[in-house]
């Protein structure tokens, strides 16, 4: 079983961060304020880190990461990453990873992405286009959508063998909202603190609360965990989902009180 994840570029298990994205994201979810701020918001989280250089060539080693925490037990996989249309990621196999992960049995989280507004239906990075996945967007801690937050819809209409989701009006994206700017975490390996902005920043909001969504009903799947998400977030912008905040900016007492109302 897993001990402390691996590094899918080096091929080994030394996964030190050296550069500070996955210390500040890795924060976010399970910081228990050991050395002064507590920022994560599920501080009971055991993180799987999985590692890698992440130049836009490496779409296979995030599927390795991704079959990797399916081998060794991941709940979660979140990842504050994503490839603009413009590189041309492999979307079908994206989604086809994707899915299958879900099926497994885990719950599957990207970030939406720093493109902003404009350029629709290409706005949203991959794989936080696919469908299924809870893509994240980021919020200011007034509840305002960061400029820079991806906006959607998006379209697979060109994607075989999927060709689904025509635009317009595609579909929306982002599907939920979390706070990402100024966001105070961990530093890079070392320890301390620092502010960091973006939907990498939100997206791990969404992943604790998700962790915590599991603690209080364990029988839930990652459809189960989005139900929960999506029902009691707080709806911005036009009611209902829209490509900006998608269902609302993320409420992780609500989702939890949900939760513990079913009784598992």
């Amino acid at each position: 079983d897993d001990v402390q994840g691996w590094d899918f570029s080096k091929g080994n298990g030394n996964v030190r961060d050296g550069q500070g994205h996955g210390s500040h994201v890795s924060g976010t979810v399970a910081g228990d304020g050991t050395s002064g701020t507590a920022c994560g918001v599920a501080p009971g989280t055991r993180i799987m880190a999985l590692k890698s250089n992440l130049d836009f060539g490496a779409e296979g080693e995030v599927w390795s990461m991704m079959q990797y925490g399916v081998a060794n037990g991941a709940d979660i996989l979140t990842a504050s990453l994503g490839w603009p249309h413009k590189n041309n990621p492999d979307r079908a196999t994206w989604r086809a990873v994707c899915e299958n992960t879900i099926a497994a049995g885990v719950v599957v989280i990207y970030a939406a992405g720093n493109e902003g507004k404009g350029n629709a239906p290409d706005n949203i990075r991959t794989p936080g286009d696919v469908p299924d996945v809870i893509t994240v967007g980021a919020v200011t801690c007034g509840d305002e959508i960061a400029s820079f937050s991806s906006r959607g819809p998006v379209t697979w209409q060109n994607v075989p063998p999927y060709n689904d989701h025509p635009y317009p009006p595609g579909l929306k994206k982002p599907d939920v909202a979390a706070p990402g700017v100024n966001t105070t975490s961990h530093l890079k390996t070392g320890g301390g603190y620092t502010q960091m902005s973006g939907t990498s920043m939100a997206t791990p909001h969404v992943a604790g609360v998700a962790a915590l969504l599991l603690q209080a009903d364990p029988s839930l799947d990652h459809f189960g965990v989005r139900n929960h998400l999506y029902t009691t977030a707080i709806d911005s912008g036009p009611k209902g989902k829209d490509n900006r905040y998608g269902w609302g900016r993320v409420d992780a007492l609500a989702a939890v009180t949900q939760s513990l109302a079913a009784g598992n």
